[in-house]
């Protein structure tokens, strides 16, 4: 059964039923919110929508590794220990309680990759790129960040919208032009892991052709239970405006789970 949401792209979901089957992603969206990801996390364990049993196969790759594509998968039954794609990444950086890597123009040479990693170790591992290198790295059809009215920006201006979507990933390496970007999360729920890997392309953001968990009508009942948040799960806390975008959150509140630092 098929969500619609009115002037823009048809989030979808799907069930899965045993590893043979075709893989198809969980959610067809964005992952804006640690709000979005802990819906799908909870529609999973409520059965609204099922774990991927398998990661894609090589032949799959090419169709599955695309713009708006969610998946969600269980360590333990699945018996997946690392989710490989296919795709030459980024090393990744911290942005809240997510992760992200960009795609790369191309592969790492041998050794080039912890030759980065250790340069930028020794710079704490961020990078501090001027506002203008942050909107400038961030290019959809031609035109920079910099010249876009995102959606997603506020009055903080179109820095803080090209970091929302790249984090630190700005300059450090050579991206590829319109690449993906890779998205995740993990939580860990009655002693076993989950997690969430969501690609997306940053013109497709920008241009509101993805929609967001929260936006679906198929999700609008899916409450995160509390045990989401208290176990631990979450580094960074939740931010004023997820908080105030959805009432599922305010009900957590009321039920006094509002500590959102890891212990």
């Amino acid at each position: 059964m098929l969500g619609r949401v009115s002037g823009g792209a048809t989030p979808y979901i799907h069930h899965h039923t045993s590893t043979g089957a075709t893989l198809q992603p969980v959610f067809f969206g964005y992952i804006s919110s640690t709000v979005d990801a802990l819906v799908l996390f909870e529609a999973c364990f409520t059965g609204h929508m099922s774990h991927v049993p398998r990661r894609p196969h090589e032949r799959e790759r090419a169709n599955l590794i695309r713009s708006g594509n969610v998946f969600i998968y269980e360590e333990h039954s699945s018996g997946i220990k690392r989710w490989t794609d296919g795709v030459p990444w980024s090393p990744s950086r911290i942005s809240g309680n997510f992760l992200l890597y960009r795609e790369l123009d191309k592969p790492f040479q041998p050794g080039e990759k912890k030759r980065n990693i250790k340069k930028m170790g020794r710079s704490n591992g961020v990078s501090k790129p001027t506002s203008n290198s942050l909107a400038n790295s961030v290019c959809v059809s031609g035109r920079n960040m910099g010249d876009l009215t995102s959606p997603y920006s506020d009055a903080s201006g179109d820095k803080d919208a090209a970091r929302a979507l790249v984090g630190s990933l700005v300059d450090t390496y050579q991206f590829k032009p319109g690449g993906l970007v890779k998205k995740t999360i993990g939580v860990q729920y009655k002693g076993i892991r989950h997690h969430l890997v969501s690609y997306y392309n940053i013109e497709d953001v920008v241009n509101k052709k993805l929609h967001t968990p929260v936006e679906s009508p198929e999700l609008q009942y899916v409450t995160p239970r509390a045990g989401l948040i208290s176990a631990g799960n979450i580094r960074a806390p939740v931010d004023d405006h997820e908080l105030i975008i959805d009432d599922r959150m305010r009900v957590l509140i009321a039920q006094g789970h509002t500590d959102w630092h890891e212990p």
